[in-house]
């Protein structure tokens, strides 16, 4: 267990960064649990970390993004565990993007976002509502 919290932190680290993917090989050692990370350019990573009696976890990802923006991930480990999570995004009638995203685990989550004469809007399926006016008030907004 202290091996797959341990790549937990590890691969947050590896998440998206302005302008691309982190990439490349890293090796680090949380005192006597030994982490190997490696990434691309793509967004694939893997992870392989061995324990101080020799036991080993691993975690392999594989992320494709479309051309219009829809993104694709699919993560296993060395225990068999899997999860996935899809983003897509759409343009509303009108105008305006809906990106819409569901996992492996049944969770789902989706943000609209447009424009027109009273502002900037987006809403979301949490229930959190943002308007931003011509003028620049913010209504809602998480205020």
């Amino acid at each position: 267990m202290r091996l797959r919290a341990i790549l937990v932190c590890v691969l947050l680290s590896g998440l998206p960064v302005t302008g691309g993917w982190a990439q490349g090989t890293t090796h680090k050692c949380y005192g006597a649990t030994c982490v190997t990370t490696t990434t691309d350019v793509k967004g694939n990573i893997d992870v392989r970390a061995t324990g101080p009696d020799g036991s080993t976890y691993s975690t392999t990802t594989r992320s494709t993004q479309s051309p219009n923006g829809d993104l694709s991930v699919r993560s296993q480990d060395s225990q068999g565990n899997s999860y996935s999570l899809d983003t897509r995004t759409r343009t509303l009638p009108g105008g305006g993007h809906e990106v819409t995203s569901q996992d492996s685990q049944g969770n789902s989550y989706s943000i609209r976002s447009w424009c027109d004469s009273a502002g900037c809007h987006s809403t979301d399926t949490m229930g959190n509502r943002c308007t931003i006016t011509p003028s620049g008030t913010m209504i809602g907004c998480g205020q």
